[in-house]
């Protein structure tokens, strides 16, 4: 009796287990976050950029990422970025490192990014490497038990060095639409935004996000089904030929955005001038105008007047309606001394002992000439999946020409319909699903 005593909790356990169909994997087969081939597939992320409104100033974010194939697709959060503030979109660069305390680092692009969801995939030339990678659950949410699924991370808070966590998934309900971000027991620190969520079973259930701000003590995650399927290895073990022949297989549609860029031509501009007044004449005003080239504009900022004589009296030389298309100088000019009337026998004569006023000078002015280049530029060129939100330029949108491209080759042009372009944390973004929907 006190044997089978002892054994009644476990076969409650079990029984449980078999009556749900939910049992958890045994702890033999549980994965280890610490063991070097999860660790090895985490890396430490860093953007960085220049805050050209603050004095050129660099800052840098730190996050942590990790690679989902052999290609050197690693998956990250889209904050480290936009945490950054206003810094030039050009400034911006992204640099991996295998541990917190390396020096060395492999810098790398994007080549994915869903804004709402707060997911960035980069990629880095590792391709050379045979470098561990992790792989997605194939679990779908209803095997995924609030309260009972055990969930595991590892990262690099910042200040640390790689630290590993446990908890369980607390509630999987859309807490901030249409982007479902689930709740867990962790707490996530600055730095580990980006962090691999993994399951017993070794695959990544999700991507770290951060802390609830009303409620600290719950972290959130982004489900790792919203990084698109041609990022993923097929499997941990896959090989990047496989992977490449099965994108090559059925490639994904895409979008393309060009634009006109113009390319811009200055050139410095000399105009002399003479001003004057005339003889026994009361003050008055003088103006000269410089109108622009045709098919050129005058930058207002670039006028500068130089003084080469003056004669006489006369206020300050003015710039008036300074425009791209042209401007005026005006002077008010005042003779010096007197001018008389004398009548004589003969007649009136007048007698003059005035200074003409006289102004002579030289305008230089830069020039500038716009022309569209001959081949369009392309700014966006993207795989369409899981809510890809395409960043616009800022340019108008008359600049812009729009293509889909098919899985078959076949190329669409198209102009967005309403409700496809949208504002995203103060950015023109294209919803390139909504875009696929409609024409696909």
């Amino acid at each position: 009796v006190r044997h089978f005593h002892r054994a009644w909790p476990s076969l409650i356990a079990a029984l449980i287990a078999l009556e749900f169909g939910t049992a958890e994997l045994r702890a033999a087969d549980s994965v280890d976050p610490a063991s070097p081939e999860v660790k090895s597939a985490v890396v430490v992320v860093t953007a960085s950029g220049i805050l050209t409104s603050q004095g050129n100033i660099k800052v840098a974010e730190q996050g942590t990422g990790f690679f989902i194939s052999k290609y050197g697709y690693l998956v990250t959060a889209y904050h480290l970025k936009s945490d950054l503030g206003p810094v030039a979109e050009e400034s911006v660069s992204y640099e991996l490192r295998l541990d917190a305390l390396s020096s060395n680092s492999v810098p790398a692009s994007p080549i994915f990014i869903n804004q709402a969801a707060d997911i960035m995939v980069l990629t880095a030339p590792v391709a050379q490497h045979d470098i561990p990678v992790l792989s997605r659950t194939t679990r779908t949410p209803a095997q995924i038990i609030p309260g009972r699924t055990k969930i595991f991370t590892g990262g690099y808070p910042s200040g640390y060095d790689y630290s590993v966590d446990e908890g369980i998934i607390k509630s999987m309900a859309v807490i901030s639409p249409p982007v479902p971000w689930w709740t867990t027991s962790m707490t996530f620190k600055a730095g580990q935004s980006g962090s691999p969520i993994i399951l017993e079973d070794g695959t990544v259930l999700g991507i770290a996000k951060g802390v609830d701000t009303e409620a600290t003590s719950i972290g959130l995650l982004i489900p790792a089904k919203l990084v698109p399927n041609e990022y993923w290895d097929s499997s941990g073990q896959a090989t990047a030929n496989a992977t490449a022949e099965a994108i090559a297989a059925s490639p994904p549609a895409r979008i393309v955005i060009e634009t006109n860029s113009r390319t811009e031509t200055s050139t410095q501009k000399i105009a002399a001038f003479k001003l004057t007044n005339s003889h026994c004449q009361p003050a008055r005003t003088e103006t000269y105008s410089v109108k622009a080239t045709p098919g050129a504009r005058i930058d207002p900022k670039s006028i500068r007047i130089d003084i080469l004589s003056r004669n006489g009296g006369g206020g300050e030389v003015k710039t008036l309606q300074a425009e791209p298309s042209g401007f005026t100088i005006s002077v008010l000019l005042a003779n010096t001394g007197y001018c008389t009337t004398i009548p004589t026998m003969l007649g009136i004569t007048r007698q003059t002992h005035d200074i003409t006023a006289e102004i002579v000078g030289r305008i230089t002015y830069t020039e500038i000439l716009s022309s569209p280049t001959a081949n369009p530029v392309t700014v966006a060129d993207t795989v369409v999946s899981g809510g890809n939100m395409i960043p616009l330029p800022s340019v108008p949108s008359g600049q812009l020409v729009f293509w889909v491209i098919k899985p078959s080759g076949e190329k669409i042009s198209f102009q967005p319909a309403a409700g496809e372009i949208i504002t995203q944390n103060g950015t023109r973004v294209l919803d390139g699903d909504k875009v696929i929907q409609r024409i696909m």
